[in-house]
């Protein structure tokens, strides 16, 4: 059975959080990859949305919270299973991210989204990327399994009022 495919990861940083997350913003949003209108932002503007979430971390930053340190955000990849034409899917697509990135936004706190729809492949996928510090509280974005676990099921009744298939959950062995 064909599935989607969610991946959530984190890069190492080659210089420091800052220039990796500007510079990792601009690849998301591409002309080759992706179009204006596949690019939205949720609780950021999607052109401006490197200074917004440089903002937040800079609001909560001091002495006891260093935000500036550490991971600067977190990307989910949801990759649709290889039925799904680019040109064909795009609009319904866009409308099914922009409702995982609300979901997203306010799994376990509040946070910052950027979201870019990929169109430059075979298969439909979309970016996801995540400031790592909660804009109503300045804590940090924790990730456990358990926590993806619950925004695989989240996401999973998203896709399915879609009509799209669902990601598969896989065990650790």
């Amino acid at each position: 059975m064909l599935m989607s495919i969610l991946v959530a990861q984190t890069r190492e940083f080659l210089f420091n959080g800052e220039i990796t997350l500007e510079n990792y913003l601009a690849y998301v949003m591409r002309p080759d990859s992706t179009r204006y209108d596949l690019v939205f932002g949720i609780g950021v503007n999607p052109y401006n949305a490197f200074y917004d979430m440089k903002a937040i971390k800079l609001l909560f930053n001091n002495e006891c919270r260093n935000t500036l340190a550490g991971k600067w955000f977190q990307e989910y990849i949801l990759s649709l299973d290889g039925r799904y034409d680019s040109s064909d899917d795009e609009e319904e697509f866009c409308e099914c991210s922009r409702e995982i990135g609300q979901i997203i936004s306010t799994h376990n706190g509040h946070y910052q989204v950027l979201l870019a729809v990929h169109n430059n492949t075979d298969c439909l996928h979309v970016h996801f990327i995540v400031n790592t510090i909660d804009y109503s509280t300045g804590k940090r974005l924790r990730s456990s399994y358990d926590n993806l676990y619950e925004l695989k099921e989240k996401i999973n009744s998203i896709l399915r009022m879609h009509e799209y298939t669902e990601i598969k959950h896989y065990s650790a062995q």
